[in-house]
C-alpha cells in the first residue's frame, strides 16, 4: 500500500546552503508504508517524535515534504493549530504525512503545493488555510481543476458566502462543524465532532474523519480521481453515526 514514495522530484530551484541553517533536523526514521496524506498549511514540528515516526519518506529516509516559506525541505513549525491537526489526522493508524509549509497570507503557495504533490504519491491533500475572500481561493480553485486526481479536504468557513465550499469544487471536501455555525451551499460534510475542547478542537477531529473516510478508497483507486474519492467518503458518511464513530473506525 504505498509502500515506495517517489523520492526524487524535479525543482526549478536552488538551494543555498544558509537557507538549511535555521530549521532543526528531522529524526531518522523509514518510511512507514501506508497511506500518504498530504498537510499543506503552517508547518509541523517534526521534532515530536509522534509525527517524525509518521511522516513519509523516500528511499534514503529523508522526508517527502516541502517548505515553500524558506524553500527547502524542511517544513518545520511550532504552530499550535497546525501541528494539533497533523496530530488529529494521524489518530487514523492508517496515513503517513507529507508536510508543506505555505505562507497563510499567500495563496500562491497552495497552487505550487498541488503542484508538487501531484509529483508523488499522495492522492489526499488537506489544506488548513482559511479565507472569507473569494480572490483568495482563485489560484486553489485551478489547481483543483488542473490536478483532478487530488482530493482536497478544507475547512469550510465559518460565515457566508463560504470558501471554497460556494465554488462547488468536484474533487474538494469541504468540511464542517455544529461548532461553527456554517450556513451555505455546498458544504459537503457537516460531521459531529467533540465539542469540549473548544471549536478549532472539534474543527480539527471533522477535518480528520472527513480525511480517514476518502483513504477508505484512496489505495483501491489506484492512480486516483478526486472526484470518485469525495463521492465515496461522503456517501459512507452518510451510512454511518458520525457522531459515534471515531477517525480511527473509519473504515468499515
Amino acid at each position: 500500500m504505498f509502500r515506495q514514495l517517489i523520492g526524487t522530484l524535479a525543482f526549478a530551484c536552488t538551494i543555498p546552503s544558509s537557507a538549511f541553517a535555521a530549521d532543526p533536523k528531522v529524526p531518522p526514521a523509514k518510511d512507514p508504508g501506508l497511506v500518504p496524506v498530504a498537510i499543506v498549511g503552517a508547518g509541523i514540528d517534526y521534532t515530536d517524535m509522534s509525527l517524525a515516526q509518521r511522516l513519509a519518506r523516500d528511499g534514503e529516509g529523508s522526508i517527502v515534504g516541502w517548505d515553500f516559506v524558506d524553500n527547502d525541505i524542511f517544513p518545520y513549525s511550532k504552530d499550535a493549530v497546525s501541528n494539533a491537526q497533523a496530530k488529529a489526522l494521524l489518530s487514523n493508524p492508517g496515513i503517513e504525512l507529507v508536510p508543506v509549509r505555505v505562507d497563510a497570507a499567500d495563496y500562491k503557495g497552495v497552487g505550487g503545493a498541488a503542484s508538487f504533490l501531484s509529483r508523488t504519491l499522495v492522492r489526499i491533500v488537506v489544506v488548513t488555510n482559511t479565507s472569507a475572500k473569494m480572490e483568495d481561493w482563485a489560484i486553489f480553485t485551478k489547481a483543483a481543476e488542473v490536478f483532478p486526481k487530488l482530493l482536497f479536504v478544507v475547512p469550510a468557513g465559518e460565515t457566508a458566502p463560504l470558501y471554497p465550499a460556494s465554488l462547488n469544487l468536484a474533487n474538494v471536501i469541504s468540511v464542517t462543524t455544529p461548532l461553527a455555525k456554517a450556513e451555505g451551499a455546498n458544504v459537503a460534510m457537516a460531521v459531529p465532532a467533540e465539542s469540549a475542547a473548544g471549536a478549532e478542537a472539534a474543527t480539527a477531529a471533522a477535518i480528520a474523519l472527513a480525511t480517514a473516510l476518502a483513504t477508505c478508497h484512496a489505495s483501491a483507486l489506484g492512480e486516483g480521481d478526486g472526484k470518485a474519492m469525495k463521492t465515496a467518503a461522503i456517501a459512507l458518511a452518510k451510512q454511518r453515526s458520525a457522531s459515534s464513530v471515531p477517525a480511527v473506525e473509519a473504515c468499515p
